[in-house]
């Protein structure tokens, strides 16, 4: 049997989008975002899920609307309520499950802590994947601060043990402000080159944020004092969506710049530095142009 043609989307992250609020906003809202050139959503499901007011009639909007859905977890909340591995597995299979009775295209998981012990963590993604195969939903497990894979380094030092089929979250950024650079191939051959590999080939889902040393997100990748970070990214990004289209997965790939205090903003107003939604918008122009086609990557 043929397998299925490789499918290119572009998620508009639900992070800082005031809308959501609003019952009366969420037919524009989705019309906006299909206007925009996005082919999906992510959104937090459980206690951050951002439309209480009506579940069904979201529902309902999202499936006229006809964009994709990822759906977004985190294991024993935020900020992370427990380091008990045990509470980390019960909370993600719960999670998992309600995930997907809004029948997502994939979930994304922050998953564990960072305090886990290597036998912890193997036990957690070993429990994981036993949830994702019962579901039979993809789960990508995300590279972030506080969960178990909070650096490059907390990676090296599971990747040999992983389970052959985990997948990923690639959100790089994180591990840049945890380094405080941008990793380098030349500067950081000991660790990087082989990190960077092995991360490409279990990703199923980008987060496409910039870092830099000192944050997760620059304010605006547009200005110049930023061109080195974001091309750092992108060439890293790069790599993993080659690897992607070699493995046949969907590219799935979002935008992520969220809000204060990811955004930067100005003292006692808190005033944004810039447009979020804007620059979420803008830069999926750039991921567009770049990945959509597989002669670009």
């Amino acid at each position: 049997m043929a397998s299925s043609p490789q499918r290119f989307r572009l998620i508009k992250t639900l992070w800082g989008v005031t809308e959501t609020s609003r019952v009366e906003c969420w037919p524009h809202l989705f019309e906006r975002i299909k206007a925009d050139g996005f082919d999906g959503i992510e959104l937090c499901i459980g206690p951050f899920f951002p439309f209480t007011q009506d579940r069904d009639r979201f529902h309902r909007l999202l499936q006229a609307s006809g964009l994709a859905l990822v759906a977004q977890i985190h294991t024993c909340g935020y900020p992370v309520s427990s380091g008990n591995v045990q509470d980390h597995i019960a909370s993600f299979a719960t999670l998992a499950e309600q995930a997907a009775r809004w029948q997502p295209v994939l979930i994304n998981s922050h998953s564990g802590k960072d305090s886990f012990s290597r036998a912890d963590a193997m036990t957690f993604f070993t429990a994981s994947m036993d949830v994702e195969r019962q579901i039979g939903i993809p789960i990508a497990h995300e590279t972030h601060r506080q969960r178990i894979l909070h650096s490059p380094f907390a990676y090296r030092d599971l990747m040999s043990a992983l389970p052959r089929d985990l997948k990923l979250t690639a959100d790089l950024s994180h591990w840049v402000v945890g380094l405080e650079r941008c990793m380098s191939s030349e500067r950081d051959a000991e660790f990087w080159p082989a990190v960077l590999d092995d991360v490409a080939a279990r990703t199923s889902h980008i987060h496409a944020r910039v870092g830099w040393a000192q944050s997760p997100q620059v304010a605006d990748p547009e200005a110049p004092e930023h061109h080195a970070d974001v091309e750092a990214h992108f060439s890293w990004w790069d790599t993993i969506v080659r690897s992607m289209r070699m493995r046949n997965v969907d590219v799935t790939i979002e935008p992520e710049f969220g809000p204060y205090p990811y955004l930067a903003a100005l003292p006692y107003t808190k005033m944004p530095v810039a447009d979020l939604w804007d620059v979420n918008s803008k830069f999926g122009k750039r991921l567009q142009e770049r990945y959509r086609t597989a002669s670009n990557a």
